[in-house]
């Protein structure tokens, strides 16, 4: 035969305990006032010398005061249960902010891992980059210095800048009468001391009104370093010397511009030569059509 064992029941919640609590003090409150009312109905049976009407409320008096013990007594078991269940509540709460802290370091370390494999590569592409760059502002020493500044050729980093421009917007504002868009802007107009209008001629008109004026809107554009300076790769696992660390992936250092090696500007120079598809025609820059600066 098979020995079965009985769970215990569920321990209640925080939620639950403090609604029974809530309950329970209810219900004290409700037999506390019926004592008050009870004592008061003592008095008239005293009084009188009715014993027998003083047994029966005397009785009520006593079973009131009977509850309000148990009540008082429950209320004090349930306080304890809703210090516990709070307490277990607040472990369970830190146990689950754990579980999510390690599950994070867990997918931090596989991202990490990710990236070892994946940075070099990413490395080598900022390297040619930097070459182009270089290139580019090879290029351009040499055509300033043949006095052909129209032919100057735009970093590479150009794709990623925003131009400063300018422009007109019409939006609904707030004007007086020295401001466009007022009735009296630009006429000869009165105006009494703090009065709410100001009067042209016979005609009278609010001291501000709202209006569609045309106001100048500026965009100061966007100019980010480019790539190659601003990319930091740092190279992951333990340093060959743990005095100096492992150098860096791609880094500009100390210098104020990232330099690629003289191997890869080499590997740069012969795939631009011999690109078929590469334009050998200067590069113009286009003149800008509208108020902004390039």
């Amino acid at each position: 035969m098979n020995a079965t064992t009985t769970a215990g029941p569920i321990p209640l919640n925080s939620i639950e305990l403090q609604t029974r609590i809530d309950a329970e003090r209810s219900r004290l409150h409700i037999e506390q006032n019926l004592l008050v009312d009870l004592e008061g109905q003592r008095l008239a049976p005293l009084e009188a010398g009715d014993d027998e009407a003083l047994d029966r409320v005397e009785a009520q008096i006593n079973a009131c005061n009977d509850r309000q013990s148990r009540i008082q007594e429950r209320l004090e078991i349930l306080e304890r249960r809703l210090t516990e269940a709070t307490e277990r509540e607040r472990q369970q709460d830190l146990d689950a902010v754990a579980a999510r802290g390690h599950r994070a370091r867990v997918l931090g370390e596989q991202i990490i891992a990710e990236y070892g494999k994946r940075a070099p590569e990413l490395a080598a592409l900022i390297e040619r980059l930097a070459a182009c760059d270089q290139i580019v502002n090879e290029a351009n020493t040499i055509l300033s210095r043949a006095n052909r500044d129209s032919d100057l050729i735009p970093s590479p980093n150009a794709i990623r800048c925003r131009p400063r421009r300018r422009w007109t917007e019409t939006v609904r504002k707030t004007v007086g009468p020295s401001d466009r868009g007022h009735p009296a802007y630009g006429l000869e107009y009165t105006r009494a001391r703090h009065s709410p209008t100001v009067h042209v001629g016979r005609e009278a008109f609010d001291l501000f009104v709202e209006a569609d004026v045309e106001v100048e809107m500026t965009d100061c554009g966007d100019r980010p370093d480019p790539l190659q300076d601003a990319v930091v790769l740092p190279a992951l696992g333990p340093a060959a010397d743990a005095n100096t660390g492992l150098v860096p992936l791609w880094d500009r250092g100390s210098n104020h511009r990232a330099c690629a090696s003289e191997a890869v500007v080499a590997e740069v120079r012969e795939r631009i030569d011999r690109d078929p598809n590469a334009s050998d025609a200067p590069v113009k820059r286009k003149k800008s059509t509208d108020r902004g600066e390039a």
